[in-house]
């Protein structure tokens, strides 16, 4: 078999390990000059791209670098492959649905100033709003409060550690979520790095719907999330792994720090709408049916992307949309997830020698 990568983020660098791990010939397309996609701008640690350094050794694996692939080429690869994964990505950045929404700043733009070389710390005053609890939020924290480092997943540019740099004009961030703490789309090792910032108080509440609470958590467990990964791997792994994995993430936000500065992470709070107001924002936001306003000097949207525009690529041969491409949510983790899931059906395809229905 031979399988055709549309896409070098990380779905497609995972789908593409995934496969040659299988046994299954592998191209990889990717329109840029280099691989890792938005992944590219994160601050995650250089090893998180480790495992894929071994692809370029095998030689099951290639890759075609500044190759943008469209409908037309699409179908011109069509008779060199017996299936497609697209990994193209998500769309443009999500805007709130709400009045005062172009008051917003874009989280990707402040992450991509701060890899331009701006000084981002000095960019925001004392008390910001960041709408939105993914991993981008967390690193937009860590550029804000200056402790993040010019390090990549890829490679490291002038590694800057700004840590003890803590004469930043912001002293308070908080990050609002529609939903709970089980479900925040952040990932542990981000919560993780935020938690080493210096001189840092978090405070975190969920209001009434607390999965915080052991009681609670039962009625907030993610039914399709815990569908995907029964899928993937056996119930008792999965309830082993689920149950270490919340334990921890609910051992960091509750635990008692203090610090000068605070980050406010506030689960279960819709935004209503945003007015500017002599030079600050006035937020309307709701929680357990109560509204209330509360005025930030600026506020940051970090709410994800838009689903791509990958209805045209349209062939006869299998293809299977993977990561943000087919629902763009969540983090690298899950990306990982869905791309292991992904080449399990492919290969169950092509075990069975058919095509999938």
């Amino acid at each position: 078999m031979k399988a055709c990568v549309v896409g070098g983020g990380p779905a497609g660098l995972y789908a593409a390990k995934f496969l040659i791990e299988r046994g299954i010939n592998t191209t990889l397309y990717e329109k840029e000059t280099e691989v890792g996609g938005l992944y590219r701008y994160s601050l995650l640690p250089v090893s998180k791209m480790a495992p894929f350094a071994r692809l370029l050794k095998d030689p099951n694996f290639e890759m075609k670098l500044n190759c943008p692939v469209d409908a037309e080429l699409l179908g011109q690869l069509e008779n060199g492959f017996d299936v497609f994964v697209i990994a193209t990505g998500a769309g443009g950045p999500r805007i709130p649905d709400i009045s005062g929404a172009e008051h917003c700043i874009n989280g990707l733009d402040v992450i991509k100033s701060f890899w331009n070389g701006d000084d981002v710390r000095h960019q925001f005053s004392n008390n910001v709003l960041v709408i939105g609890m993914g991993n981008v939020s967390m690193d937009v924290v860590k550029v804000i409060f200056g402790s993040a480092s010019k390090q990549s997943g890829h490679k490291i540019d002038s590694c800057i550690n700004t840590n003890n740099n803590i004469d930043a004009n912001t002293k308070n961030i908080t990050i609002i979520s529609r939903g709970n703490a089980y479900n925040g789309a952040f990932s542990n090792s981000e919560l993780r790095s935020v938690l080493e910032i210096d001189d840092l108080q978090i405070v975190c509440s969920e209001g009434n719907n607390s999965s915080l609470s052991e009681q609670n958590r039962l009625q907030v467990l993610g039914v399709k999330r815990v569908l995907e990964w029964i899928k993937c791997i056996k119930e008792k792994i999965f309830k082993d792994t689920d149950h270490k994995w919340w334990e921890r993430r609910k051992k960091m936000l509750t635990e008692s720090r203090d610090g000068s500065r605070k980050l406010h992470m506030r689960f279960n709070t819709m935004i209503k709408s945003i007015t500017k107001d002599e030079g600050k924002y006035r937020v309307a936001l709701e929680r357990d049916g109560v509204e209330s306003n509360e005025i930030f000097d600026s506020v940051i949207c970090c709410m994800g992307f838009e689903n791509a525009r990958t209805h045209k690529m349209m062939i006869k041969k299998p293809m299977f949309h993977v990561g943000w491409a087919k629902h763009p949510r969540g983090n690298v983790d899950g990306v990982k997830r869905d791309a292991h899931f992904t080449v399990m059906q492919i290969d169950q395809m092509n075990m069975n020698g058919h095509e999938r229905e």
